[in-house]
C-alpha cells in the first residue's frame, strides 16, 4: 500500500502499491501462491511406511550396505506403484543379470508383469549410457529404478546430471546409492540435495533423513519378507498370466 494526500480534503489517502519488478533475463518472479496438494498415496510395503507414503513424481535415493537389501525393497515398493498409476516400471539395470532381478520380486512377494529390465546389450557396440536408457523409457513409465547411481553414472558431475534429468521428468524414481566408509551414501554430499527424499536402509530398520512430504529425521522398524508369502502370490500371479 503506498499514502497520499487528498488535494481536496486533505485527507491521508491508501490505495494499493504495485512496486515495479525488474526483469532480468532466465528469472522468473511472481507472486508467491499456494500451488496444487501434494499426490501423496501409501502402498503396504515397508519402504513407503518408511516414507510416510510416497508423493507421485518425486525422486527418491535409496542407499545401503552391499547386500542390505536395498533393491529388494525398491522393487517392492515399484511393483505396488505401477498397477496404481495404471503404468510400467522401467528396472534401469547395471548391477545384476535378468534372473537375479526377477529374484527381487519374487523375494519381496512382488509381480512382475509391469517390469521392464533396460540394460547395456554387450553386444560389442558402445555400451548404453544412462542417457540412452532414459530414450528407452516408453511414455507409459509410472516408476523409473535406476540400480544402482554409481554404476550409471561413475563421476559427480554425470551423478548430478542424472539425478537432475530425473527431476525434471516427473516420473516417480526410486534411485539406488551404493555407501562410503562412512556409511553414508557415496557420491558427493550434493545428491542428498539434488533429491526429494533419501532413505537409508539398514538390517532392522530404516532411516529417512529427508523427505519433502513427510517431517525427518524418520526412524521405522524394518521387518524381513516372509518367504512362505511370497511363493503363495508369486503362484496367484502366475496362474493369472
Amino acid at each position: 500500500m503506498s499514502s497520499g494526500i487528498c488535494s481536496e480534503c486533505g485527507a491521508e489517502a491508501w490505495e494499493p502499491y504495485e512496486p515495479a519488478t525488474p526483469r532480468v533475463p532466465g528469472l522468473v518472479v511472481r507472486p508467491l501462491r499456494q500451488g496444487p496438494p501434494a499426490d501423496v498415496r501409501r502402498f503396504e510395503c515397508p519402504l513407503s511406511e518408511a516414507l510416510g507414503g510416497v508423493e507421485i513424481g518425486r525422486t527418491i535415493l535409496v542407499s545401503g550396505k552391499p547386500g542390505v537389501g536395498k533393491s529388494t525393497e525398491v522393487a517392492a515398493l515399484a511393483s505396488r506403484i505401477a498397477p496404481v498409476l495404471r503404468g510400467v516400471v522401467y528396472w534401469l539395470d547395471r548391477e545384476m543379470e535378468e534372473a537375479q532381478v526377477f529374484e527381487l520380486f519374487q523375494r519381496s512377494g512382488s509381480p512382475t508383469d509391469r517390469v521392464r529390465r533396460v540394460a547395456p546389450s554387450f553386444d560389442g557396440e558402445a555400451s548404453g549410457t544412462w542417457r540412452d536408457a532414459l530414450r528407452a523409457v516408453g511414455e507409459d513409465a509410472a516408476v523409473i529404478v535406476v540400480d544402482s547411481l554409481q554404476r550409471w553414472a561413475a563421476r559427480d558431475v554425470e551423478q548430478t546430471e542424472l539425478l537432475e534429468t530425473l527431476k525434471r521428468g516427473k516420473v516417480t524414481a526410486l534411485v539406488v546409492s551404493h555407501t562410503n566408509k562412512a556409511g553414508q551414501a557415496a557420491g558427493r554430499m550434493g545428491n542428498q540435495h539434488d533429491v526429494d527424499a533419501e532413505v537409508m536402509v539398514k538390517k532392522r530398520k530404516f532411516v529417512s533423513s529427508k523427505c519433502r512430504w513427510t517431517p525427518t529425521p524418520r526412524v521405522t522398524a524394518r521387518q524381513p519378507f516372509v518367504q512362505a508369502e511370497t511363493s503363495s502370490k508369486n503362484a496367484a500371479s502366475s496362474s493369472k498370466a
